[in-house]
């Protein structure tokens, strides 16, 4: 990892573990830099491997739908973005 995600990274975690840490994050920039990578590393380290991310119910991954002809859709579609407000209502399951 580049020494600036390490130092994003460090950051974060600290905030984490003093209870600051915001409420929402995005992380944008151009395609294939790591962002999502990054993302899956931080929520581990954040919530201590305590599940795979694809089973922890604190955790809501948003991935691209793929098409009839197996490719990756070019936009998040509606349904998912219903679902992030669904899963925003939830409280933690951990605190």
């Amino acid at each position: 990892m580049e020494e600036q995600y390490q130092k994003l990274e460090q950051n974060l975690v600290k905030d984490c573990l003093r209870n600051k840490l915001h409420h929402s994050i995005i992380f944008q920039g151009i395609k294939g830099i790591g962002k999502s990578k990054f993302v899956q590393n931080l929520a581990k380290k954040i919530t201590n491997n305590k599940a795979e991310l694809e089973n922890n119910p604190d955790i809501l991954l948003i991935k691209k739908e793929l098409n009839s002809k197996g490719e990756e859709k070019r936009d998040i579609t509606i349904d998912k973005v219903r679902e992030i407000n669904n899963f925003l209502n939830l409280s933690s399951s951990s605190s």
